[in-house]
């Protein structure tokens, strides 16, 4: 699909203005063909599910080959009239990831650039990187803030096992409501510093980019009515011990569900009313590296799978509920690192201390940090039990209520931020 034939797209003006084809547009096209096959298949036409799946692939093809670019690791922003790209690094194929577009070889190199400083203020995620010869920190569609845009990247980090980086996102847009008009969330706020741009104090689309990565991705809520089917898949900060959900509706299902958190066990309490039982596909992330003794499903061994992501170790099991139901998940160990939640004050600049990657690899933890030059920041790591031996490049402070406390110099330095790598021996 091409913008010329339907609009301008997302980009009205400005400097990234122009393509022939937007990736964000062809992005959208292409998960609308992959929902008008699933609308088909369930009104019984066959014949045109089966031809908008084969064009769904097909635009999905396209956009992995030839809008790629393998040297800068990066997609293009669009392509041009000529046939040429656009190699302007944008947040917009944070909705290719988050419709989970992309080959998997090229998510991470995109996902960690949008948890840098580059991409990410202390208050959100700009349009651009603010190292662009086109950054404006004033400009609608060249360097501002957007809470949209925010949500956007929290949604694909979810969608991709970066559960750390995508709660600091919803955070960002989150905290936004205590400042202006208070108890609403900003249109469009500046790129350098904490304020609005001057838009509309009171944005749908920048609320709603509160709810819906907390809905989708933090509790990894999928519903499908027509298949009377829940997908549930928690993922919550590793330190909080309880949360209470209630009201999720499936067609004419309701179901609630409490989680208690305790040492070595962890309890969900579900609730269902409906006139039949429903399916529910539960997915629990835990910590990376934690051993999964035992689950039971109302007293009962229950027939699950376990998974290791990037982030967390996911427990996979599928039962149906008519009234109530309690699954109770036996596990031991484990290490995660705790998102990072700044707390900007209008009229402060950005930049701050970003937590870009994390990975478990056998007796070794490394957390991929960014600061700024001669700062000194607290990294906080969940873990239920004392193990650490030692750690590399921070200076361990204490360990208090299953959390690690360590204290990351960042050297003085010509360079406005620096990346270290903070690696945590274990036992």
């Amino acid at each position: 699909m091409e913008n010329t034939h339907v609009g301008h797209g997302w980009i009205e003006g400005g400097p990234l203005y122009g393509a022939q084809t937007t990736l964000y547009l062809a992005s959208c096209w292409a998960e609308a063909l992959k929902d008008a096959s699933y609308m088909a298949k369930n009104l019984g036409y066959e014949k045109e599910a089966k031809y908008y799946h084969k064009e769904f692939q097909r635009v999905t093809g396209i956009i992995n080959r030839d809008f790629w670019n393998s040297k800068k690791k990066f997609f293009y922003y669009g392509k041009l009239a000529d046939g040429s790209f656009n190699p302007e690094k944008t947040v917009l194929p944070a909705v290719s990831l988050y419709f989970n577009l992309i080959d998997k070889e090229k998510v991470f190199p995109m996902l960690n650039e949008y948890g840098e400083n580059s991409f990410s203020s202390n208050w959100g995620v700009r349009i651009l990187r603010e190292s662009s010869p086109l950054f404006n920190p004033r400009g609608y569609h060249d360097g501002s803030v957007w809470p949209l845009f925010t949500g956007w990247a929290a949604l694909a980090e979810y969608s991709h096992g970066q559960y750390t980086q995508g709660f600091s996102h919803i955070m960002n847009n989150l905290l936004v409501y205590k400042h202006w008009a208070k108890g609403y969330i900003e249109e469009v706020l500046n790129g350098e510093i904490y304020k609005p741009s001057g838009v509309c104090d009171h944005q749908c689309w920048s609320e709603t980019m509160v709810l819906q990565p907390a809905l989708e991705g933090m509790l990894g809520l999928k519903a499908d009515a027509m298949e009377n089917r829940l997908s549930l898949s928690p993922r919550l900060p590793f330190n909080w011990n309880s949360i209470k959900v209630e009201h999720i509706r499936v067609g004419y299902h309701t179901l609630s569900f409490t989680l208690r958190r305790d040492k070595g066990k962890t309890t969900y309490y579900f609730f269902h009313t409906g006139s039949k039982s429903l399916k529910v596909d539960f997915s629990p992330q835990f910590p990376s590296g934690s051993v999964i003794n035992g689950i039971f499903l109302d007293g009962k061994p229950v027939k699950n799978s376990v998974i290791s992501n990037r982030q967390a170790k996911s427990v996979n099991l599928n039962f149906d509920i008519k009234d109530k139901a309690t699954i109770v998940i036996y596990h031991y160990g484990g290490i995660g690192v705790l998102p990072n939640i700044l707390h900007p004050v209008p009229g402060s600049r950005a930049g701050g201390f970003r937590i870009v990657s994390s990975k478990l690899d056998g007796k070794s933890y490394t957390v991929v940090v960014q600061g700024k030059p001669g700062s000194k920041e607290i990294l906080k790591i969940y873990s239920p039990v004392e193990q650490v031996k030692s750690v590399v490049n921070a200076e361990m402070l204490h360990y208090k209520n299953n959390i690690y406390s360590v204290q990351v110099p960042f050297p003085k330095s010509s360079n406005k931020y620096l990346v270290r790598k903070i690696k945590f021996l274990l036992r």
